[in-house]
């Protein structure tokens, strides 16, 4: 029996012991003993305490530099103070301050008003209203920008002249391109011609070629197109 007790005793102290577990490392915020290298970041440590009575007003400002283990303070609260006393702490540390983001342009607001729409003067100086078909016209009118933001900005536009019968049919005349100035009146002028005889209502529109587009109609007089000369 006692053969037996000891062979238990013996078995059990053989039994290896638990492995020891790693020790965690330090989260790499925290200042601890490990090595650093030269190059390596650090932190410059700041710890700023308030005092507050009940009705949450500051009595007392406390700052310490960490690192070189110096406070003070002074009473209330003086953020002009504060913001200088760390400053002189960090005066030998280059501070990259990035640029703040420009601001976003305000949105171009711009209003287009249409007027004076006519073909070109005959020799007696009425507008044309009879033409052939086939026959060259130039439409004729005012282009007029305004607008709060943008003034003396030249924007780019299309234009385009159509005639429509009394049938509901549409045939578009010509096309224009250009600039107009925000504050100014533009004159602008379509060449084109209509290939079908008819009495037509001459119109037209304008598109100003903006990311968000804007247009405006105008409808004119009458215009006679008669067959072949």
């Amino acid at each position: 029996m006692k053969t037996s007790r000891s062979a238990a005793g013996a078995a059990r102290k053989r039994q290896p012991e638990p492995p020891l577990s790693p020790r965690a490392a330090p989260p790499p915020d925290e200042e601890g003993p490990l090595e650093r290298s030269a190059d390596a970041p650090r932190y410059h440590t700041f710890t700023v305490r308030f005092l507050v009575d009940p009705r949450e007003v500051c009595r007392r400002t406390e700052v310490t530099y960490v690192q070189e283990g110096v406070s003070e303070a002074w009473p209330g609260y003086d953020q002009a103070r504060l913001t200088q006393w760390i400053a002189e702490r960090l005066q030998p540390i280059e501070l990259s301050v990035s640029a703040p983001a420009p601001e976003p342009a305000p949105p171009l607001e711009v209003a287009l008003l249409l007027r004076d729409l006519s073909t070109e003067a005959t020799d007696d100086g009425e507008a044309r209203q009879l033409v052939v078909v086939g026959q060259p016209i130039t439409l004729r009118l005012a282009l007029e920008l305004s607008g709060e933001s943008g003034h003396g900005l030249a924007l780019p536009y299309t234009a385009t002249a159509y005639a429509r019968n009394f049938a509901g049919g549409s045939i578009e005349v010509g096309e224009a391109h250009g600039e107009a100035t925000v504050g100014a009146v533009t004159a602008v002028e379509i060449a084109g011609s209509v290939g079908q005889p008819g009495i037509y209502r001459l119109g037209a529109s304008v598109t100003l070629d903006l990311p968000v587009k804007r247009s405006e109609a105008l409808a004119g007089g009458l215009l006679h197109v008669y067959g072949d000369r």
